[in-house]
């Protein structure tokens, strides 16, 4: 797998409640009234995990693109906790710009009465990154792999992912994660009837997933987006 050489670290702003702002890419992190809501909403229910992970025996592996503050991470860790798992659960994640450990920190303050022992575990494990595939481990259970790479470089991963967060800024803003070779190469990283979820219901979007061979359906949306988008990959015929 090709890598970038260097980091650059993520240009941020920040609002006067301490919310992060993309420089990079002028677009948010999170919805800043409601972000954990909407990563529970969009991700952990539009894969459907609650249920899927309840009698589960075997690890289980979610790609996520774009780490961001790793609010999506955080929720996955708290899933993990409140229905008292214990299978592994690798969680791997794509990010060209990467918060430093000093921004990460400053980001997630705001969560911290919600996410107060999962953001501890996370930032304990959390120091400024290098270039390619970075392995945190969180505790016994869930591990962490941030890949610092730009999407057009990600290959093909293994072992292979039950469940996809597709969660890029927003696909005007930054296009590249969003494009048909993306999806087809996260459609060769997933099991047979593994799920992906994305908050944008996008025409571009749909296209290039149904593309790649991924079957797609709308499901309500979070706060003020009407819909957002559930798939799966389909069984070999």
């Amino acid at each position: 797998m090709k890598y970038k050489t260097e980091i650059n670290t993520a240009a941020i702003s920040w609002s006067n409640e301490g919310h992060p702002h993309s420089n990079d890419f002028d677009d948010v992190y999170y919805s800043t009234s409601g972000g954990l809501d909407e990563s529970r909403h969009v991700f952990i229910a539009g894969n459907n995990l609650e249920a899927r992970l309840l009698n589960r025996t075997e690890p289980f592996y979610i790609l996520e693109t774009g780490f961001g503050t790793g609010l999506n991470f955080l929720a996955c860790l708290k899933l993990w906790t409140d229905l008292e798992l214990q299978i592994p659960l690798h969680f791997v994640s794509i990010e060209a710009f990467p918060l430093s450990a000093q921004q990460l920190h400053k980001a997630l303050q705001p969560w911290l009465p919600y996410l107060n022992d999962e953001i501890t575990l996370l930032l304990a494990a959390y120091s400024d990154l290098k270039p390619g595939s970075n392995i945190l481990k969180i505790n016994g259970y869930i591990t962490l792999q941030l890949i610092v790479t730009d999407a057009k470089d990600f290959k093909v991963y293994q072992p292979a992912i039950d469940a996809v967060f597709l969660d890029g800024f927003s696909p005007t803003n930054n296009p590249e994660m969003w494009t048909e070779a993306l999806f087809d190469t996260i459609y060769k990283s997933m099991k047979s009837n593994a799920s992906l979820a994305t908050y944008t219901v996008a025409g571009s979007v749909k296209r290039a997933l149904k593309a790649a061979g991924f079957e797609i359906k709308k499901l309500p949306g979070h706060g003020k987006k009407r819909e957002m988008l559930s798939a799966f990959k389909p069984p070999a015929k």
